[in-house]
């Protein structure tokens, strides 16, 4: 027990508020390091049995805890002001518990904060807040400035064609859409250009990813606040006042909280709004484009994106493509890269090797076309001439047999069946033996899976081979089954 005591009093010492624990006669029964310090108490100087009127130049009546053992009764956040018999002030708030045992009062603990600490407490937090919202408005400033058009989402796939169709049809309403696609996908693009092409083009794009803002921070930094509503609040307008009459751009939207989500509700549905501490509402006239990195119908349905929100943000939902749905458009958007960063290295380069096209062909791109510009940066560093040959590809990409093929897991993600057989891959030059034997054995499982619709058994039989060795190899090759 004497351990247990001794370890909870070091613990109260960490503490940088003062706790002091007084019996019912007013006299000290513990003091941690903090109180000690506010006191005036040299370290390792005997305290305990001394009277508090003993140590302080306070009345009875003045006192937290003495009220607090008269009364018996909890007293919160009085403000106290004292002198201690060493000559020091203290400006304090101070919130005193009555402590009992079997209905009698046995001790009274008070716990008081030096106001000065809390107003340097305030100052810290009113910073934090305050480069929250301007970092928050200089990443729209920002985007704002790095302006994108339609013409920057490069692709000749009938999909993006496809996309790109609906958005100029769309993008002239005033509805507000929701752009759903995986991460680098080129989401923002695509926001940015519908603003480019709506009536609201002249007007504000203003931008707030749900994702980079401390949940405790995205209502003041989107609806604004007023002074006076919490410490260290100031008037300020929030980012969906600066977007009045334009557009707000809310990016990945699915990582909001669905409290927030409720009250982005109500900006909707009334057009109005109130900043954090203020009664009277506000109006705005804003056309709301949102993102999602998962399929926002699946989102509805686990509860993670309100159904009513969804049907007032999504009056069109556009998908973007995946880069592996549409890997034909891959040369084109490595020539697109590759021509905007010539300037920044010395060794820009211009064509790219038919062996090392192929490779980059055959990877999956989880990360999709922000992945496909991070390997093109990576092998602009490593470049000593103007070609992007196999060897300036990381190793992931080299290694063709640990990646699915990707024109074949793109039709088994599709909805229709296949019909016929495929031609099997090619005879690509400069390939060793072990990557011509790993591509055809891909493509003899993915022909075999599909002629048994799926089923692992049936596929492991016709093959020969142990159903365990099967979905080895499934996963070995990345295979969609």
């Amino acid at each position: 027990m004497t351990s247990y005591i001794h370890f909870l009093e070091k613990a109260l010492d960490l503490l940088d508020e003062a706790v002091y624990i007084y019996s019912p006669l007013g006299k000290a029964i513990f003091m941690n390091r903090k109180a000690r310090q506010m006191m005036g108490v040299p370290e390792n100087s005997p305290y305990r049995g001394e009277a508090l009127l003993s140590v302080v130049n306070v009345t009875s009546e003045e006192s937290t805890t003495l009220s607090c053992i008269r009364e018996q009764k909890e007293i919160r956040n009085r403000l106290c002001r004292y002198k201690t018999m060493d000559g020091k002030e203290h400006y304090t708030f101070n919130t005193a518990h009555p402590v009992f045992e079997n209905g009698t009062l046995t001790a009274a603990i008070d716990f008081e904060e030096d106001v000065f600490l809390l107003d340097k407490r305030r100052q810290l937090l009113e910073q934090l807040q305050n480069r929250a919202q301007n970092l928050a408005l200089a990443q729209g400033q920002e985007k704002k400035k790095r302006s994108y058009d339609l013409e920057d989402f490069i692709g000749e796939a009938p999909s993006v064609q496809e996309l790109k169709k609906t958005v100029r049809k769309v993008a002239p309403q005033d509805s507000n859409i929701m752009i759903y696609g995986e991460t680098g996908t080129g989401k923002e693009i695509l926001a940015q250009s519908i603003h480019q092409l709506s009536r609201r083009k002249d007007k504000p794009l203003v931008v707030l990813n749900c994702a980079a803002v401390p949940e405790s921070l995205i209502e003041s930094i989107l609806f604004g606040t007023v002074a006076g509503a919490y410490t260290g609040s100031t008037n300020r307008k929030g980012l969906l006042e600066t977007a009045h009459e334009g557009t707000l751009f809310l990016d990945e939207l699915n990582s909001m909280s669905p409290a927030m989500q409720a009250k982005l509700l109500r900006v909707l549905q009334e057009g109005v709004f109130r900043r954090v501490g203020e009664t009277r509402e506000r109006e705005v006239d804003v056309r709301v484009i949102s993102t999602c990195n998962k399929d926002p119908f699946q989102l509805v349905r686990t509860g993670q994106l309100r159904e009513d929100l969804f049907y007032r943000l999504a009056t069109m939902v556009l998908q973007i493509p995946p880069l592996r749905d549409r890997i034909d458009d891959l040369e084109a958007l490595c020539h697109f890269y590759l021509r905007r960063c010539a300037s920044r290295y010395a060794y820009p380069l211009t064509h790219i090797a038919p062996k090392a096209l192929w490779q980059l062909q055959q990877y999956s791109w989880p990360g999709n076309v922000r992945e496909l510009f991070h390997v093109l940066d990576y092998a602009m560093n490593l470049a000593e001439g103007n070609e992007l040959t196999d060897d300036l590809l990381p190793d992931f990409i080299r290694a063709p047999w640990t990646a699915p093929s990707l024109r074949e897991t793109s039709r088994k993600r599709s909805a229709l069946p296949r019909s016929g057989r495929q031609d099997p891959p090619p005879d690509m030059p400069g390939r060793t033996l072990a990557e011509k034997m790993a591509s055809y054995e891909m493509y003899l499982l993915e022909e075999t899976l599909h002629r048994n619709q799926g089923n692992i058994t049936r596929s492991a039989k016709e093959l020969g081979i142990q159903r365990q060795n099967l979905q080895y190899r499934i996963r070995k090759y990345g295979i969609e089954v």
